[in-house]
């Protein structure tokens, strides 16, 4: 259950948005290598993984050991279910000109991921984060075409095996071993934190600009006040 609930936090505070940013480059990159013929041209509007974080329904330790500087190294085995998906494709039918808008609801329906964690003794505590698909899992499509002047996806030849393909590609076939995604985490952590101090000095500054100019307005005006007195 604690598997769950902290990944259902992360999911909601920063997971679900790096990762959804994440597959979107690589995607449409995908759709724009791979374009059918019968497209004139395509592009990627919007990819959002879904609120919902996938469930994981077991885990297991694979190996565990203590590193040389002192780092402990974790690695997992987990099966998660239901990692849903909507994208939103717009383009042009080759030849006709006729605007092509497309919704695609993915969905992946159980995955086995290896994640490789590193524990530091310092904050964020987890150094970095390796994760891969062992397998490639399951996928369900479903394609709702509008715009297309009467036209069918029948009638484009080619383009709903282009779309799996591509998604497959960008959202699994990368991470399928032996391929992986290192996440650097205490990197990322520092960098937020000089984020969040650069903020915090341009807030300074700028409180520190507002009082010095409300001070000299004061000034201006007693000098007034004194000038009538005069």
């Amino acid at each position: 259950a604690w598997i769950n609930t902290s990944l259902a936090a992360a999911w909601a505070g920063f997971l679900r948005e790096w990762s959804s940013r994440l597959i979107h480059g690589t995607l449409a990159d995908q759709l724009a290598a791979n374009k059918p013929s019968v497209l004139e041209s395509v592009r990627l509007e919007r990819f959002d993984l879904d609120d919902t974080p996938p469930a994981i329904t077991s885990a297991r330790v694979l190996r565990s050991r203590r590193r040389a500087d002192g780092s402990v190294m974790l690695e997992l085995g987990v099966v998660a279910d239901r990692l849903c998906s909507a994208l939103v494709i717009t383009g042009r039918v080759a030849g006709l000109g006729i605007p092509l808008h497309i919704s695609v609801a993915f969905q992946v329906l159980q995955l086995d991921l290896r994640l490789c964690l590193t524990f530091v003794s310092r904050a964020p505590y987890v150094g970095s984060l390796k994760f891969s698909l062992m397998d490639m899992p399951q996928t369900s499509l479903r394609i709702s075409p509008e715009g297309l002047g009467g036209l069918s996806l029948t009638d484009l030849p080619g383009v709903d095996a282009w779309l799996k393909g591509a998604i497959e590609g960008a959202l699994v076939g990368t991470l399928v071993e032996p391929n992986s995604y290192l996440w650097d985490v205490g990197q990322w952590w520092e960098a937020g934190k000089q984020r969040q101090e650069r903020e915090e000095q341009a807030r300074t500054a700028a409180a520190v600009e507002a009082a010095a100019a409300g001070a000299a307005v004061t000034g201006l005006t007693r000098g007034d006040d004194d000038h009538r007195a005069f």
